[in-house]
């Protein structure tokens, strides 16, 4: 297994939960989303939230998906487009 590989085995906490319901009402948004350890080789991600669940959220980034443990999650805001 290689060093800087993150992986984590936990079940989601009751803390973990009620930051995840945070996200579920900005589905269909664009967000920028910043990583503590990088996924899939980058660590910034700027697209629409297509879904969040109790432990991750789920980035379209020009047709690609990526699914984001919320745990990983440094900072995430709103990202509009004007």
């Amino acid at each position: 297994m290689p060093c800087c590989a993150f992986t984590s085995t936990r079940k989601p906490t009751r803390a973990s939960r009620s930051v995840a319901r945070h996200f579920a009402p900005y589905a269909g948004e664009q967000v920028f989303v910043e990583m503590v350890h990088p996924v899939e080789e980058r660590r910034r991600f700027k697209g629409r939230m297509v879904a969040a669940g109790d432990d991750m959220i789920e980035v379209e980034v020009d047709g690609r998906l990526h699914r984001l443990p919320i745990a990983g999650i440094r900072k995430a805001h709103l990202a509009p487009d004007y």
